[in-house]
């Protein structure tokens, strides 16, 4: 009798494990594997698959009701493929055996080691270690040994000799000596290899920026340079790293910012800027565009208008805000250069001012930008 083999629908197999090809007629099994008979067959799919004569057998003419995955021969002869020789064999289940766990009198009880770290509230790993080395229950509860005869204790040991007791605390030390440089070494690698904000690089020394566990100010106004440019939970990153603002390669390191700065700071209070020396101001933190001001000319500059200031027409004149010491004004001129004119002398004079308040502290360059504030004339519409 010929049947269908399902999944290979092209082929069909009889009891006697022949192979039928419903284009080319019977197939002779050539291959080998294992001692089972096996043939190539092209499967529905259109994939060639070296499949075992036996397997065939088994999922077209045996029943399988246990979903059993594995194929035998009932007599052993693997070259025998008749139907009544094969057979699915379910899987094996395992016995399951229940380890009893080892139980110890006390006060008349029987308890587990299990049992016993919990009543106490001791660690069930030191429980059984004391057991092991040959405690009694009631010292292992009690956390010490009794024993006879002289000698020295510890929480855990007993020793026959002072020299023994000294030897065994001074291997302790060493081992908790080796743990400790294990641990610092680990900690100074990750601080090696740590970048604050993904680019800085501290190292503390020879400069230091760290005493005693306190951050000086030159640490301080690094760390906050690079947050405002690195680190986009800065309250104010939109303002530099969302614009491109960026801190040139060299004051990345933290001892190449700390020469500079040391040579450039001047007094506490005083605010680091990198626009004032630029005109159109710069995207880069770096020695040529940055110098220390007094918060005071800090915002003196960062009031100053891009262009000419703001006017306004009101029939025949011209209306210009004009700000001095905190109070703010509104000054009419008979044209638009007249007021442009007066403010930019007005802002002249305040820089005049502000120059002098700092005798012999200001850097040249800023001496020079506070003595030019007026920018060049331009033709006003």
């Amino acid at each position: 009798m010929k049947k269908q083999i399902p999944e290979y629908s092209r082929y069909q197999i009889d009891t006697e494990g022949k192979i039928y090809d419903m284009k080319n007629g019977k197939i002779q099994p050539t291959i080998w594997n294992g001692d089972f008979l096996c043939t190539n067959l092209i499967r529905d799919d259109g994939v060639k698959v070296l499949c075992k004569i036996h397997r065939l057998m088994a999922i077209t003419f045996v029943d399988n009701p246990h979903n059993a995955n594995r194929v035998i021969h009932k007599d052993g002869d693997r070259s025998n493929n008749r139907v009544e020789n094969i057979a699915w064999q379910p899987k094996k289940v395992k016995d399951v055996v229940i380890k009893e766990e080892k139980t110890f009198s006390f006060c008349g009880e029987l308890f587990t080691v299990s049992q016993m770290s919990e009543m106490w509230g001791i660690d069930k790993g030191i429980v059984r270690q004391r057991l092991k080395a040959g405690w009694s229950v009631v010292e292992c509860k009690l956390g010490w040994r009794h024993f006879t005869g002289e000698g020295f204790q510890t929480d855990t040991h007993w020793f026959p000799s002072e020299k023994e007791l000294k030897t065994h605390q001074w291997q302790q030390e060493l081992l908790r000596r080796k743990q400790m440089k294990e641990e610092r070494e680990m900690r100074k690698r990750e601080r090696e290899n740590y970048k604050k904000y993904g680019v800085g690089v501290f190292v503390n020394e020879p400069i230091v920026g760290i005493e005693n566990r306190k951050l000086t100010r030159c640490y301080m106004v690094w760390d906050a340079m690079l947050s405002r440019c690195y680190n986009t939970k800065h309250v104010s990153y939109f303002r530099y790293g969302g614009r491109g603002v960026t801190v040139c390669e060299e004051w990345h390191h933290f001892q190449s910012f700390a020469s500079w700065y040391h040579s450039s700071y001047k007094e506490d209070g005083w605010q680091l800027d990198k626009d004032i020396l630029c005109e159109q101001g710069t995207p880069v933190y770096c020695p040529e565009s940055c110098l220390f001001v007094p918060p005071e000319i800090n915002s003196f500059f960062a009031s100053l208008p891009k262009g000419d200031p703001f006017t306004k027409s009101v029939g025949d004149r011209w209306m210009i805000q004009i700000s001095e010491r905190g109070d703010k004004r509104y000054s009419w001129y008979d044209s638009q250069e007249e007021a442009v004119d007066a403010y930019w002398k007005q802002k002249q004079s305040c820089a005049d001012r502000l120059a002098s308040k700092y005798p012999e502290r200001l850097d040249e360059r800023l001496i020079n930008k506070l003595s030019n504030i007026i920018p060049p004339k331009q033709t006003h519409i």
